[in-house]
């Protein structure tokens, strides 16, 4: 993950309230599997826009609002075989 990624998710408003000591930022574990699932998210082909208008609170997104998109089955099993 690059430092430009994570700067234009904050910039889009993606991850917000990140906590700062003087000119560093502080990123918690939240912020950290927060990121992976934005990346993994994107595997799967969801968009940085659809996934802010699915993102209910700093940390969470509106998973059935998710679920009930369409995804391709065939990018979904790829997708899987990497765990």
């Amino acid at each position: 993950m690059s430092i430009k990624a994570i700067r234009h998710y904050e910039s889009i408003g993606l991850l917000t309230n990140i906590k700062r000591q003087g000119c560093y930022r502080i990123y918690d574990n939240a912020d950290v599997e927060f990121v992976s699932l934005i990346k993994r998210a994107q595997l799967l082909e969801l968009s940085l826009t659809q996934l802010k208008q699915l993102k209910v609170t700093r940390h969470d997104l509106d998973w059935p609002a998710l679920m009930a998109l369409p995804f391709n089955i065939n990018l979904i099993k790829a997708f899987l075989k990497n765990f």
